[in-house]
């Protein structure tokens, strides 16, 4: 006669043996399959992480812009950080040795053409750097009063255009004591030939709202190769601080 209470007891034994293998297979496979799956997910994120740092950021199309500045495609050379075009140092033919130089925080009592931080935002880079901040826009200029003498740059235009010559924004639209304005503090020649700057009234309300901090030579240059030369006049030795040039 068959122990049915044997039998049943030998049986429950086999499927809990069977249980415990089946959940320990499925334990193994899990994490099999888990180990795999992570480092795929993290060397994803690593590959993302990195074509995320070669990706620029593109700008929107603007919603209005006059034909004067978007017509054509501009080139800009600038002094200030960080830039997306060419240095203004590149453009310098004279004065020799202006190429090379070193832009500084601190401001320089030189009588010769030099490149500086703005002084009017001195105070805030100093204190930021004091507090172990990095300060990423540097608003760098180059700047020469009477006593430096000219400044002669070559550049080579594309189309028949304004020049437009930049400084930076002053604090509420005053500039440093020491720094003068180049509408009405430097004579400019364009190939050995006087040209003036456009004033507010005359020539960029009619094209922009903005305060403006470029202004453009009275006439226009036809496109080829130019000489520039751009000469301090205020009696006072107040600096003309150049950011940038525009041309098209």
């Amino acid at each position: 006669m068959v122990d049915v209470q044997a039998a049943l007891e030998a049986d429950n034994a086999a499927g809990s043996e069977g249980v415990a293998a089946t959940t320990s297979q499925v334990q193994a496979l899990l994490a099999s399959t888990t180990e795999p799956a992570a480092a795929v997910a993290a060397d994803k994120a690593s590959t993302n992480k990195k074509k995320k740092k070669k990706e620029k950021m593109e700008l929107p199309p603007p919603l209005y812009c006059d034909p004067l500045f978007c017509a054509a495609a501009a080139s800009c050379a600038m002094t200030f950080e960080p830039k997306q075009q060419d240095s203004l140092l590149d453009l310098v033919i004279s004065p020799e040795g202006l190429p090379k130089a070193k832009p500084t925080i601190d401001p320089q009592d030189s009588k010769k053409w030099h490149v500086q931080l703005f002084e009017a935002d001195h105070e805030g880079v100093q204190f930021s750097q004091a507090q172990g901040f990095k300060y990423l826009d540097m608003k760098y200029v180059l700047q020469g009063n009477k006593d430096a003498g000219p400044l002669t740059l070559a550049v080579e235009t594309q189309s028949k255009q304004h020049l437009l010559f930049c400084q930076p924004p002053g604090v509420w639209g005053r500039m440093p004591e020491n720094c003068g304005d180049i509408r009405t503090d430097a004579a400019f020649t364009i190939d050995e030939v006087p040209m003036g700057l456009e004033t507010a009234t005359n020539f960029y309300f009619r094209h922009t709202i903005e305060s403006p901090t470029c202004w453009a030579s009275k006439e226009m240059v036809e496109a080829g190769p130019h000489v520039i030369k751009v000469i301090p006049t205020n009696a006072e030795g107040k600096y003309i601080v150049l950011s940038a040039l525009i041309w098209y």
